[in-house]
């Protein structure tokens, strides 16, 4: 099985970068492209899913969220998206954003270029009731012109993802040493994994990276750049059929020998059962 790429296609008479949909709205959709919500994909545009009525199970880079009444969620291009059964039977609303859709500002504002940070649902009756605002005004019953009509939907939707997007980030800027060194991480991490590295490239010490990364995660410079390859590794093994010496290869790893090692180290499976275990196939067979 395949994890399905699934691209944004604008439906006739509807502004383009910008779907929202009911549930059912979205099953009919999915049925009608022939794709399998509840099979894992990773569509190359934004999803933010909101809660009306019943539960949702979902799942996100490999990690199950049980959405409630009132949960909203950020899913972001490149993730893998799973959704459970329950999409047939509970009632909410998907908005389905093409990346260029917000304008650059608030894109950056709303940090909507770092799928790799923790995903968490937001419980917020004000955010649901902008989402459902926003569901009233998109098919554009009132006959606005094409331009205005589009300029409610943005700032609709970016107040809500500039919202979801800070929810919880303090008011002061975060420490620019570990924001430079997550960046430098995203861009760099096929190259080279090690903090020294990216300390050189960034002109602090490794230990300076180290503190900046406890204070901001928890943890070290290194579980920082080990975290990021061990994402990339799984989204590889599920959206693609490469090898472990191509997923290897890019990753920045010499051999499949080490990253089979790298990842049971990390996950306490090979990559194989792991790939097997996601896709829902038997890893003997």
């Amino acid at each position: 099985m395949n994890i399905t790429e699934v691209p944004l296609r604008s439906a006739e008479a509807t502004p383009a970068g910008v779907q929202v949909l009911s549930f059912d709205a979205l099953l009919h959709r999915a049925r009608g492209h022939r794709i399998d919500p509840s099979a894992p994909m990773r569509p190359s545009f934004h999803h933010l899913v909101a809660m009306r009525r019943g539960r949702l199970d979902c799942s996100v880079d490999f990690t199950d969220h049980q959405l409630a009444a009132g949960d909203l969620i950020w899913v972001k291009p490149g993730q893998i998206l799973q959704f459970g059964p329950q999409l047939a039977t509970a009632e909410g609303i998907v908005v389905l954003i093409a990346p260029g859709f917000l304008d650059d500002a608030t894109a950056s504002a709303a940090h909507a270029d770092r799928p790799d940070r923790t995903l968490t649902p937001v419980r917020s009756q004000p955010l649901l009731r902008l989402t459902e605002l926003l569901a009233d005004e998109y098919p554009n019953a009132g006959g606005l012109p094409a331009a205005i009509h589009v300029a409610i939907l943005r700032h609709v939707l970016s107040i809500l993802l500039l919202r979801i997007g800070n929810r919880e980030r303090p008011s002061e800027p975060g420490d620019p040493a570990f924001e430079a060194f997550r960046q430098a991480v995203e861009d760099g991490f096929p190259r080279t994994h090690r903090v020294e590295d990216y300390a050189r490239q960034l002109g602090y010490s490794v230990r300076t990276l180290t503190r900046a990364s406890h204070l901001a995660t928890g943890y070290g410079a290194k579980r920082v750049i080990q975290e990021r390859v061990l994402l990339e590794a799984k989204r590889l093994l599920v959206h693609t059929e490469l090898t472990s010496t191509a997923i290897a290869a890019r990753i920045g790893m010499p051999d499949p020998t080490t990253f089979g090692k790298f990842f049971r180290r990390q996950t306490g499976e090979t990559p194989a059962d792991f790939r097997a275990r996601v896709r829902g196939l038997d890893s003997g067979g």
